[in-house]
């Protein structure tokens, strides 16, 4: 599968979780607040992308302006040396749009602590792993302390992963206010 189908597939995945309601539905592992105050305007988030027989990418999200309830968040795909792949592509989710990415049914999905080590650190963990009717099989797992989209997510198919996407960076530049 090339780049962008299996990255819209994971992304999608824990962008988008699932339907549901109440009691059908895992607790999510961040407020909509916490996520607001932890990616600020100046956040940029950079994560390799990696899969059987393709070269391995990065994936850069950058959070820009915000009003309160949403966001200007770029998203674009550069090879390993920064040439990028693709156009940038710009979004304006609301925080609760974003917070609700990570949410999962309680009848396909398992929660445990864990702990994992990226390229950016090790992070304490809240791992959600979904089990497809496909028999895929997709873990996130969610640092408890930064907010936002998974620091390691992966897929795996028949025993073996198809991908992975970890964390490697999480920097903040300043934001300089216009007068």
């Amino acid at each position: 599968m090339r780049v962008g189908s299996l990255l819209a597939t994971a992304l999608l995945g824990a962008l988008t979780g699932c339907a549901g309601t109440g009691a059908d539905l895992l607790t999510r592992p961040y407020t909509t607040e916490q996520i607001r105050e932890t990616n600020t305007p100046g956040t940029t988030l950079v994560f390799r992308i990696s899969q059987p027989e393709q070269p391995p990418v990065l994936q850069i999200f950058e959070f820009g302006d915000t009003d309160g309830s949403f966001v200007d968040l770029g998203g674009r795909v550069t090879d390993l040396d920064g040439q990028s792949i693709g156009e940038t592509q710009v979004s304006r989710p609301s925080w609760e749009e974003l917070r609700d990415h990570a949410t999962y049914s309680r009848q396909d999905t398992t929660r445990s602590d864990e702990s994992v080590k990226v390229p950016a650190g090790s992070f304490r963990c809240t791992l959600y792993t979904v089990r497809k009717p496909d028999g895929k099989i997709d873990r996130f797992w969610f640092a408890t302390n930064r907010p936002g989209p998974p620091v390691l997510c992966t897929i795996e198919e028949g025993g073996a992963e198809i991908f992975r996407m970890e964390l490697l960076s999480a920097t903040r530049r300043p934001v300089h206010q216009s007068s």
